[in-house]
């Protein structure tokens, strides 16, 4: 019980320090500065002592292939900037800078992700160590929820008068708006442990449909603040991201409702070919198509009660109905062929510094950018590391119940969900996607018995 209470402790911290974050965009605003670096500081060192904590009693620890993969597209990456580039300033800055350092957010949600498995292991052991988990997760909820309407009280203060977006911004959305996703992975994979937690444990029928009522309430009004929250400091990517997390959510409660979806879950381990041809992937279809439904019905009633006018949004172009970030990425993609065909070697190596040569912008895209800085070599480490990680995910665990399959097919549709979004959106070194890879995908087993 103490280990799940200093691990939501260490992820309070890690969160509040986000904020700091993002409330320090604008002129307006201080940075997090050594305030925020820290909290960071307190929480790394937390997450870093209970892995220690976890491996001083383990019996042994297993090391994923996946995990063996990821370290050579690490070094394969660290290569080419050396070889390409020679800075170690920017070598800093694509490795372990908290704005854009791949290792940074990658460790983080690795940590996070250790941590968790875990806890999955006690909560499956002990009624006492669930319980404590609800009640940890409630004060977690609670306290993302103070940090956002603060977060939106104090924007609020400085909107402009002819948009939905404070004032002063200077271009400056992209980091806090990454981490305003960061956030809301944390909660979104925090309220869906809980809640397959709780189907698992709970007996009490009435109890647990109310506490689930109730914490998706208090959850979906959460993501909610944080898409108008990503549309005041101007970034359409997080609203995108955090929109299809709340979806995500209402699917998969739509999902858990659906006749013979429980006994299904609990049966056995379920298998990536039943989530992609087999019984399970109509179940989420079919769940798929009530939830956008629901979506849809859920913000029309709050853009209508809260009487918000999507004119003044960023993602409608301030009524102008063109969406300006999409149209320049529409134009840099264009000069893909002129990128990856730059040289003879260009194709197979990448040049990290191409985008530079040609006198233009990095790709958009998360895919498109490795294949044009990292070349297919690349391209293949990373594609054979997703492979062996989805694979991972579905082998077999210490049991087969619906907390293990439900978190599993979770992830496999968070991550599918992001992914697709990076592809579309963002250069290779995006932190959402690297923080999301560690926290979804456990590089290693540290077992106790």
């Amino acid at each position: 019980m103490t280990y799940i209470l200093l691990s939501f402790f260490a992820f309070i911290l890690y969160n509040y320090y986000l904020f700091l974050n993002i409330k320090s965009i604008g002129s307006t605003y201080t940075g997090a500065g050594s305030s925020g670096m820290s909290v960071l500081l307190i929480s790394f060192i937390l997450l870093s002592l209970l892995i220690f904590w976890q491996t001083v009693i383990a019996k042994y620890f297993y090391i994923r292939k996946s995990f063996l993969v990821l370290l050579s597209f690490f070094i394969y990456f660290v290569l080419k900037i050396c070889l390409d580039i020679g800075s170690m300033a920017e070598l800093k800055a694509a490795t372990v800078s908290t704005t854009g350092g791949i290792f940074f957010f990658y460790f983080i949600g690795a940590m996070m992700s250790i941590i968790l498995y875990r806890m999955k292991i006690l909560v499956s052991k002990s009624n006492q160590c669930t319980k404590m988990l609800f009640v940890v997760f409630w004060i977690y909820l609670f306290c993302n929820s103070y940090c956002l309407f603060d977060a939106f009280a104090a924007f609020s203060a400085n909107v402009r008068t002819d948009a939905f977006l404070i004032d002063d911004i200077n271009g400056e959305y992209q980091r806090p708006g990454a981490f305003l996703v960061i956030s809301s992975m944390i909660l979104s994979v925090l309220y869906m442990n809980t809640l397959l937690s709780g189907l698992l444990k709970f007996k009490n029928k009435f109890m647990l449909s109310l506490l689930r009522i109730v914490c998706f309430c208090i959850y979906a009004i959460n993501l909610l603040a944080a898409m108008l929250i990503s549309q005041l400091i101007g970034s359409n990517n997080a609203l995108i991201c955090i929109s299809g997390m709340l979806l995500l959510a209402i699917v998969f409660h739509v999902f858990l409702l659906l006749p013979k979806v429980k006994l299904m879950l609990n049966n056995k381990i379920i298998k990536i070919k039943s989530i992609v041809f087999g019984r399970v992937s109509g179940k989420i279809i079919n769940s798929l198509l009530i939830g956008i439904v629901s979506f849809v019905i859920i913000l029309f009633f709050v853009i209508s009660y809260m009487d918000i006018d999507l004119s003044t949004f960023r993602i409608t172009g301030f009524g102008t109905g063109e969406v300006s970030s999409v149209d320049t990425r529409y134009r840099i993609l264009q000069t893909f062929p002129i990128q990856f065909f730059y040289s003879d070697l260009t194709p197979f190596f990448g040049n990290m510094r191409v985008h530079e040569l040609i006198g233009g912008a990095y790709i958009h895209s998360f895919l498109g950018s490795i294949l044009t800085h990292l070349g297919i070599t690349g391209f293949v480490i990373f594609i054979y590391f997703v492979y062996l990680s989805i694979i991972d995910l579905f082998q077999k665990d210490f049991s087969s119940d619906i907390y293990i399959n439900g978190m599993n097919i979770y992830k496999m549709l968070l991550f599918t969900g992001i992914f697709i979004i990076a592809t579309s959106a963002v250069f290779m070194t995006w932190g959402p996607l690297w923080f999301l890879i560690g926290l979804l995908f456990l590089p290693i087993r540290i077992i106790k018995i």
